[in-house]
């Protein structure tokens, strides 16, 4: 049985596969690198030609500051993407719950809810 991840240039996974006794079409995808084994994009990277697992993204909201960032990312807020240094940022809520979104690949996506 043939397993191939294919990745970018930073070890996101862009499409993994198990060929499993059928032909699959991976010719849109055959311009990246690819390693021989099954990775999933939810959890994991290809780093150093091998899977590696994804890290907890250490980053704590304190107040009104997003604190620890490990990399330039991105917040997700109501659908809209903003792009979000490393460090510390500090960010405007309205009154009410405020729900976004940090990702800093390659750790881990995480959720917050702050309540104002």
């Amino acid at each position: 049985m043939a397993e191939k991840t294919f990745y970018d240039t930073q070890g996101k996974i862009i499409y993994s596969y198990s060929e499993a006794g059928m032909e699959i079409d991976v010719s849109a995808y055959e311009q990246y690198p690819y390693i021989e084994a099954l990775g999933d994009p939810r959890k994991q990277y290809v780093y150093e030609g091998q899977l590696a697992e994804r890290l907890q993204n250490p980053a704590v909201i304190e107040g009104n500051i997003l604190t620890g960032v490990p990399v330039a990312g991105t917040l997700v807020i109501e659908g809209v993407s903003y792009p979000v240094a490393a460090g510390d940022t500090e960010l405007d809520f309205s009154p009410g719950t405020n729900r976004f979104l940090l990702q800093c690949f390659p750790y881990l996506d995480k959720q917050y809810e702050v309540v104002i």
